[in-house]
């Protein structure tokens, strides 16, 4: 593995997995556990299992988001600052991600918070699982984009 180097791959493959956790879980509410739920449970029934979903959810939530904040930060400096990639487009394309980036992050804690100012969107949890996981998506192409960029 020569020119490979060991911690900037750790640490793409922490932030890479992390996302996968973080994103992973909205998809699996958003296309199996609400709907299913809707189906089969009474009202009471379903709430429970979503609060109780949604404590265990947490967890992972915050532990996978400290994760992409840190690495994001040492992979942004490790990839593109410390490697002098030109700034022009990289860093107003890097924007993008990264406000993109936040927007998931904001949705996801958004949805698994309880405060009173924000229980509209959590009573709207389809829709904005639905935004999460485009935006997601979204962030994942420009990745690729940055990573050709990086690479040419």
């Amino acid at each position: 593995m020569e020119g490979v180097d060991g911690l900037a791959l750790v640490s793409r493959w922490l932030h890479i997995t992390a996302a996968m956790f973080a994103v992973g879980g909205a998809v699996l509410m958003r296309t199996s556990l609400f709907p299913a739920s809707q189906e089969v449970l009474d009202e009471p029934t379903r709430k429970e299992l979503h609060a109780t979903v949604t404590r265990r959810w947490k967890i992972v939530v915050h532990v996978a988001v400290t994760v992409l904040l840190l690495t994001g930060a040492f992979n942004f400096y490790w990839l593109a600052l410390k490697a002098k990639i030109s700034p022009n487009p990289y860093h107003f394309i890097f924007g993008a991600k990264l406000i993109l980036a936040l927007f998931v992050i904001s949705v996801t804690e958004i949805l698994i918070g309880r405060s009173p100012g924000t229980a509209p969107m959590r009573k709207n949890a389809t829709v904005w699982l639905t935004r999460l996981i485009i935006a997601a998506a979204l962030v994942v192409f420009v990745s690729g984009l940055l990573h050709a960029i990086r690479t040419a």
